[in-house]
């Protein structure tokens, strides 16, 4: 069926790849966009392909094991050429709708199993979802107050000082913090898609914060984050590795040649 408003004039909040395998009933999603939406994320799904055509499918809302299970299967009944080991692109637009570009032709084996591989296997890590505003974006000063609903920030802009604060709270920003303390640095290695930008940790045990300080406005204007952008922080639970993998607004798609579907 049409769909009602088209994907593509909307704002692209995250993209993320995955592939279309010809014998499986299950579609792989990222599990960064999932830590980035889940708070919005529901169990039923809108894909709006080049046409505008809408596909329903269902989403097994599982964080640690991100899955599309009915109505991925039948796609392939649309497709049927097209379908066949093939990369699709994911562009979420909000309110579980989303954008899909199929790409012409197989794969490589060497894409299938590394796709597998990293879909199947994850690493320790934890992820942690923020969401900016103007002022942090710009490298304010920003607090998290106590506040019960995700994505809920309060900033406070104090000249001359660029920090990120993480302040306890029920969410999963005190996660953060915590993981961060108890690793005892001094500095972690913000380690984006172009560059790695190191960036000052600042403890307050009488405040029970953390902040990411020096460095933190450098990392903004490397990667022109702005009002709305969505990051997602990938942190090692084991040892004190200072690395610290950001994903902004989706992970890239390494696929080539487009094809309208």
């Amino acid at each position: 069926m049409a769909a009602s408003t088209s994907a593509q004039t909307l704002r692209i909040l995250w993209k993320f790849g995955s592939i279309y395998f010809s014998h499986s009933d299950i579609g792989y999603v990222d599990r960064h966009f999932d830590a980035a939406f889940q708070n919005e994320l529901g169990p039923t799904w809108s894909l709006v392909d080049n046409n505008g055509h809408t596909h329903v499918v269902t989403y097994n809302m599982d964080t640690i094991n991100p899955r599309i299970t009915n109505g991925w299967a039948q796609m392939r009944n649309i497709y049927p050429e097209r379908l066949n080991d093939s990369h699709i692109s994911f562009h979420y637009v909000g309110n579980n709708t989303f954008h899909i570009t199929i790409y012409f032709g197989a794969c490589s084996r060497e894409s299938r199993e590394s796709f597998i591989y990293d879909s199947t296997n994850y690493p320790d890590t934890s992820l942690f979802p923020v969401k900016l505003t103007k002022s942090q974006s710009q490298g304010s000063h920003l607090v998290r107050g106590y506040f019960n609903l995700f994505f809920v920030y309060t900033f406070h802009k104090f000249h001359n000082v660029n920090y990120l604060i993480f302040v306890t709270a029920q969410d999963l920003q005190i996660a953060f913090g915590n993981l961060i303390r108890s690793k005892g640095l001094t500095q972690v290695m913000l380690l984006g898609q172009k560059d790695g930008i190191m960036c000052s940790v600042l403890v307050s045990v009488t405040r029970n914060s953390t902040k990411f300080g020096k460095g933190w406005k450098e990392f903004c204007t490397e990667y022109g984050l702005k009002e709305g952008d969505v990051l997602v922080f990938e942190v090692n639970n084991l040892g004190n590795d200072i690395l610290v993998e950001v994903y902004i607004n989706g992970c890239p798609c390494t696929v080539i040649h487009p094809i309208s579907v």
